[in-house]
């Protein structure tokens, strides 16, 4: 296992992945290690009993007899419910059980939560197995986790675990595993409370190991009783019977009562007899978690604890070696408590001098936890701030953010006010987390004048993300371009990150000639820092920004280029890789692969399952959301558009997301010809034809143009049509122009002017042919088709007439009704055909207008057609009118 160690990852403690020594005297129990031998027949094994029963002593006795098994041992307390710790630790022991040994370049910094499950899958699925052996991994003191996302993490690993893997947990309480599925599985091995309990042979054999004058079998017997097989209970009993003297009979005798009577009495009993200066050594050392000589050493201010700490073994007062060397140690749970129970109330000088200890010599990530962690028992809240600050960015890019919150969560913002490192992270958090207003009031805490020059560029970094989720572009670019002159290349998290909300702004503003650098800038400092998340994170940006000028191969290629990456780095299944596999599954649509488009963008939404980023979210949605309109799947459509509006009800839509989703409601509202609810939703989006047309808002104008159509408004249309064009002319971004260009050939054809409509769809291809964009031709429907065959016969006007043909998309109508007209259908029918606005009709029948879309709507279903002009021709070549 030595050996193995040197596969882990700086920052771990070795100390927890040693299973508890076992010493000579302990008593052999053949029928539970019979029932561990189980474990190797099923998924699960749980080890649940009370404090004191000689669980985890149980399972590291197997371990050490069994034979052909490998195994990790992964020791539990209350810091791994920090989900990234604990992966970090569950990564480490599931590399020394298989032996793995993964490419350092691989590993993820920083690990977020939201991608942990997927990274852990990945890893199992690079386990090769030994035919010949069993593999077994150890949770210790798993009742300590409560955390959901640690618990699921739990899950992920039963369930994914390699068939010859096997998880233990070692609890005192049942964990939140459906335990009765696996028990109906045959998949769970148990061993309960009361297997564990000793049995009269199991306690005589005890009492005969511990005590130089054995006792009679009626007085283990009554003893046994008393404990009710209570194995700490046994324990404390032998040590106070060791010191009774000629008092043992009376002392077994009155020796009675529950567990925490036995505790309390048997403290007394055994702390009386032990010397003063014992005493003062487990009252001084009792607040560690772990302690060696040296640390006792420094808590104490003396140099004679590793004396103490071997006549506390020799004696087995409750002191437990941690590794094989016997170099770390803690104290029985039980005992400790009882300990802590007899400590004066003020211990902070005790903390302070272990919290010293732990950042001497360049601390690792589990030292600096530990002194933070004594500095707020010592209540020193200042003390936490310095610390938070002196390695604020090696904690932060080990990715774990949640401890980090939840320390800033336990200070004051007075202990905060001079710590502009800390103030930096906290104002990132409240930006993650949607509270603009606070991470404002962190910055503005900032006295940017007294600080250096590379803090100044972090906090320029983070004011150009915050800054790009309010929409205030400009001071995104003026805050990131800041930052890169400010930041060098030790700074690169900084440095990309500044890259891409410079990218972002540029991106959002059309201005694709100056974002695609800024990307291009991001990657190759993340590229050289190693961090592939924030290397994914540009390169989706990057795609994104190539796809929206029209070069859908370019940005297919990087897409599948870096999906492939992504798996090679253990981000397979993160949100980002599905960023990427929603792009190439909304490129896909475009070209009219719909039934590959359909594939990834659900493939995209599966790896995001477990997302909180709701900007990256949004993006995977929006990709999922096209594709679904597309394919004509509205039920589909509509459940998944329920979802991401349940998502985003408490934190809202980031600004660049809000538009394309508007669109694709009034979209959504077209396709289905429903007119009347196409317009209440331009109505509550304040679309009409005064509204000045925005780049910002371009989607919503290009639907609103189309709605303008759909209801016969074509002079309406076709003026919009004109001013979205004129300001399209101001960017690169090419759909929605392409959209805008055939929407006009649409328009000019219902006016029979066939020149102008044929000119129009003759720039709609030119702009298309390149990037092969097909879907926008075929939303066109018949009347597009029919302008086609007035176009040169090209190979690309062939492909699209041909993705035509595969819609079922044809020049032929069909010769009968599938439903009949009414009355007053034919009524709306013949005034429409008479060229009567909407708003006419509806003055000529006496109905009001929504009743004239009501009969509309049900006339061109009937008619199987999406128009006014379709629906008069129609109707005559069925003699309808």
């Amino acid at each position: 296992m030595l050996a193995a160690m040197n596969l882990l990852y700086e920052g771990l403690s070795q100390r927890k992945l040693f299973p508890p020594a076992v010493s000579s005297n302990t008593i052999l129990r053949p029928s539970l290690l019979k029932t561990l031998v189980k474990t190797l027949d099923t998924r699960l094994t749980l080890v649940s009993a009370s404090t004191g029963f000689g669980k985890s002593t149980l399972v590291s006795q197997w371990l050490r007899t069994v034979e052909q098994v490998s195994f990790g041992w992964y020791a539990l307390d209350e810091d791994d419910n920090d989900p990234v710790r604990f992966f970090r630790y569950l990564r480490a022991i599931i590399q020394i059980a298989f032996g793995l040994r993964i490419d350092q370049s691989n590993i993820v910094y920083p690990v977020t939560t939201d991608v942990l499950s997927d990274v852990l899958i990945n890893l199992l699925n690079q386990v090769v197995l030994d035919d010949d052996l069993s593999y077994v991994i150890v949770l210790d003191d798993f009742h300590l986790i409560h955390n959901h996302i640690v618990e699921m993490l739990v899950m992920t690993l039963l369930e994914h675990m390699p068939d010859a893997c096997h998880l233990l947990l070692i609890s005192r309480v049942d964990p939140p595993i459906p335990l009765g599925r696996l028990r109906a599985q045959g998949q769970l091995t148990e061993i309960r409370q009361h297997d564990l309990r000793f049995s009269s042979e199991d306690a005589t054999q005890f009492f005969n190991t511990r005590l130089e004058q054995p006792l009679s079998l009626q007085q283990v017997h009554h003893l046994h009783q008393r404990t009710e097989g209570w194995i700490a209970g046994l324990q404390l009993a032998a040590l106070a019977i060791a010191n009774t003297g000629e008092n043992r009979q009376a002392f077994i005798k009155d020796f009675k009562g529950n567990h925490h009577y036995i505790v309390d009495y048997l403290y007394d009993e055994v702390w009386s007899h032990l010397a003063a200066e014992v005493q003062n050594f487990l009252l001084e050392t009792c607040i560690l978690d772990r302690f060696n000589a040296k640390l006792c050493n420094a808590i104490r201010q003396k140099a004679d604890s590793a004396t103490y700490l071997a006549y506390l073994e020799q004696n087995n007062l409750f002191v437990i070696p941690l590794d094989e060397q016997r170099e770390w140690y803690r104290y029985h749970h039980l005992f400790v408590d009882l300990l802590r129970q007899r400590l004066p109330e003020d211990m902070s000088d005790y903390h302070i001098r272990v919290s010293e200890w732990y950042l001497q010599d360049d601390p690792d990530l589990e030292n600096i936890y530990s002194a933070i962690k004594h500095e707020f028992a010592g209540k020193a809240p200042a003390r936490v701030a310095a610390i938070l600050e002196a390695y604020g960015d090696a904690l932060w890019e080990s990715g774990q953010h949640d401890h980090i919150r939840q320390w800033l969560d336990k200070l004051s913002e007075r202990s905060l006010k001079k710590y502009p490192k800390v103030n930096i992270l906290r104002a990132w958090l409240d930006i993650t987390s949607g509270n603009y207003s606070r991470a404002h009031h962190w910055l503005a805490s900032i006295d940017e004048s007294s600080i250096s020059p590379v803090l100044l560029g972090q906090v320029l970094a983070v004011k150009a993300f915050l800054a790009t989720f309010e929409g205030r572009l400009n001071d995104t670019i003026l805050y990131a371009s800041q930052a890169l002159d400010l930041l060098d290349g030790t700074n690169s998290t900084w440095r990309s990150t500044a890259a891409i909300a410079l990218g972002d702004a540029h991106s959002i503003m059309r201005t694709f000639n100056k974002a695609i650098p800024a990307y291009q800038q991001a990657i190759q400092t993340s590229q050289q820092s190693n961090n592939p998340y924030l290397t994914l994170n540009a390169v989706f940006k990057l795609a994104g920004a190539y796809r929206q000028r029209g070069l859908l191969q370019k940005a297919h290629d990087i897409c599948s280029s870096y999906i492939d990456y992504a798996d090679e780095v253990g981000l397979a299944h993160t949100t980002l890789a599905g960023c990427l596999l929603g792009m190439r599954g909304d490129i896909q649509g475009e070209w009219f692969g719909l039934a590959a488009a359909l594939n990834d963008t659900q493939k995209a939404l599966d790896a995001s399952a477990n997302s909180y980023h709701i900007g990256l979210l949004g993006w995977i949605y929006l990709f999922r959301l096209r594709v679904l309109l597309s394919a004509r799947q509205l039920d589909e459509f509509d459940t998944t558009f329920s979802l991401f509006r349940e998502l985003t009800q408490a934190s809202g839509l980031p600004p660049w997301l809000t538009s394309p989703f508007s669109a694709l409601q009034g979209l959504r509202w077209l396709v289905a010809n429903d007119i009347a609810k196409a317009r209440n939703w331009a109505l509550e989006h304040n679309l009409n034809t005064e509204t000045p047309v925005v780049l910002a808002r371009i989607f919503e104008f290009t639907t609103y143009a189309r709605l303008l159509y759909e209801q016969g408004e074509l002079h309406a249309s076709l003026a919009m049509t004109d001013r979205i064009i004129k300001s399209l002319l101001e960017s690169s971004q090419l759909s929605p122009l392409i959209v805008t260009h055939i929407l006009r050939s649409l328009i000019y054809q219902e006016m029979e002017q066939l020149e102008p409509a044929t000119q129009e769809l003759t720039k709609a291809l030119d702009l298309a042919e390149p990037g092969g964009l097909i879907l926008l031709f075929i939303e066109g429907g018949q009347p597009l088709y029919d302008l086609l065959n007035r176009q040169p016969k090209t190979p690309f006007v062939s492909k699209i007439k041909a993705a035509f043909a595969a819609h079922n998309i044809s020049p032929h109508a069909e010769s009968t009704l599938t439903e009949p007209l009414s009355g007053r259908e034919l009524d709306v029918l013949n005034l429409i055909a008479d060229g009567l606005s909407n708003q006419a009709i509806a003055d000529s029948l006496f109905i009001s207008l929504n009743t004239v879309l009501y009969h509309t709507k049900n006339i061109y279903s009937k008619l199987a057609v999406r128009r006014r002009t379709q629906a008069v021709q129609r109707a005559r070549d069925l003699n309808l009118l």
